[in-house]
């Protein structure tokens, strides 16, 4: 909305401003483009020039803001845009490009002040309730962005930008039925925005609805073949689905479009590990970690991709980088505690286990892989305790089912024919179980 203004403005403008020859005539032209470097150097002529006041010079640097800002150089924008407001303080297109420009900074209280700036210079101007909405929300304050996007809407129902603001709020919110609404009614006013059928997507996604995901990602990719985020986001809704040669299609796609989408590349080592393919898939996890240090799912999808290989000492590496990253993840405790159970350290899977279900009580897998530790500590009773507590959540789990026969069998004395009443159900769950144990050293 901002840059259609922006260029009826220069339109009009084009009407007054004196040309004395015909340079500077290409010189506006050019500039009021706001394209490129081309735009730029024209723009610094007309300055240059003399010939231009008051509002009709603010109007250049803003073009010439406008430009830096497209070639992604923030702060030469805001430095334009500053120039403009200096020349004319009542520039309201200018103050809500600024504003703008300082939320792409994640200078959202800068941004604010801007936008409040341009309000009570104009307060029908809705861009300046969009830009203020967005600093809101991108500060986490979802309650106040609603209200800006709300005013925005007041002002005009029709307003994209405003929409899909309040789409995104409600996102974050997870107030999904009226993100739904908004992203409903951008569609419904633009059935060519790529945009707005990926984030509806990521929506669907949100509330599980994968096949419905699938579908807005592939709206958006028919409109945008280049659109490499629906197709990351594509690839992460087949995973769920379970369908992982379409998702390592569309992961392949994204990564192509972009190489060091590191997404792409944990989501599609995701489809090549529960596939089997697990060399492949911590090859997938190298390349995330080398894109993104830190990526706390790289590091645990390589660990399980470790697991799978049979590797637990390299598992336990990449599991303690997660518990660096996020020590209250429940999970990363309780896959420690596994992995340090298959290597014989029991002490150190005890202590793992027990901050898991510290963080997340009665969490059944915990509870699982706690009673393996005391099934290979021979402390019997304590693994049929948590055997018992984990089958009340999963009374059909094979390996609970399987671990408790064999703890049972092991205690002995009347025990037995319980033993043999769960190890017979177990392998009726899963034919290989006794193999599977085997594995993990328990017979």
């Amino acid at each position: 909305m901002a840059v259609r203004l922006m260029r009826l403005a220069f339109r009009v403008l084009a009407l007054l401003l004196p040309i004395s020859s015909a340079a500077l005539a290409d010189d506006q032209e050019q500039c009021f483009k706001a394209e490129g470097q081309d735009s730029i150097t024209a723009c610094m002529r007309l300055i240059e020039s003399g010939k231009l006041q008051g509002h009709e010079l603010a109007v250049v640097h803003l073009s010439s803001g406008l430009a830096w800002s497209k070639l992604g150089d923030l702060g030469r924008a805001i430095q334009k845009y500053s120039e403009a407001i200096q020349v004319d303080p009542s520039y309201v297109i200018a103050l809500n490009n600024r504003c703008a420009v300082y939320n792409r900074q994640r200078e959202f209280d800068r941004a604010i002040q801007d936008c409040e700036r341009a309000i009570s210079l104009d307060s029908s101007y809705v861009n300046a309730y969009v830009g203020r909405g967005d600093a809101h929300r991108l500060k986490g304050d979802y309650d106040r962005a609603v209200l800006d996007y709300d005013q925005a809407l007041g002002l005009n129902p029709k307003s994209i930008t405003a929409l899909t603001g309040r789409a995104q709020t409600y996102t974050a919110k997870r107030s999904y039925d009226n993100a739904l609404r908004d992203y409903n009614s951008v569609i419904e006013l633009d059935k060519n925005n790529a945009v707005a059928f990926n984030d509806r997507g990521v929506v669907y996604t949100d509330i599980r609805d994968f096949d419905a995901a699938i579908h807005d990602f592939g709206e958006a990719i028919r409109l945008d073949q280049t659109y490499e985020l629906a197709f990351g986001n594509r690839c992460s809704a087949y995973n769920s689905k379970l369908k992982y040669d379409l998702a390592i299609q569309d992961c392949n796609r994204a990564i192509q479009l972009n190489p060091m989408n590191a997404s792409a590349c944990v989501n599609r080592g995701q489809a090549n590990r529960r596939n089997g393919a697990y060399q492949q898939a911590i090859q997938d996890y190298d390349l995330a970690i080398q894109f993104v240090p830190n990526s706390e799912n790289a590091f645990f999808g390589r660990a399980l991709a470790y697991q799978g290989e049979g590797e637990y000492d390299r598992a336990i590496q990449d599991y303690n980088k997660v518990i660096q990253l996020t020590p209250q993840d429940a999970i990363a405790w309780n896959n420690r505690c596994w992995a340090r159970a298959m290597v014989g350290q029991l002490e150190l899977a005890l202590s793992d286990c027990n901050e898991s279900l510290r963080l997340s009580p009665n969490y059944p897998f915990t509870l699982d892989s706690r009673a393996i530790v005391y099934l290979k500590s021979k402390d019997w009773d304590r693994a049929i305790s948590d055997y018992n507590q984990a089958l009340e959540a999963r009374p059909n789990n094979a390996s609970s089912l399987y671990g408790r026969g064999v703890a049972k069998l092991k205690k002995g004395g009347d025990n037995i024919s319980g033993g043999n009443a769960d190890l017979r159900k177990a392998q009726e769950i899963q034919v290989d179980i006794a193999e599977e144990f085997k594995r993990y050293g328990v017979q």
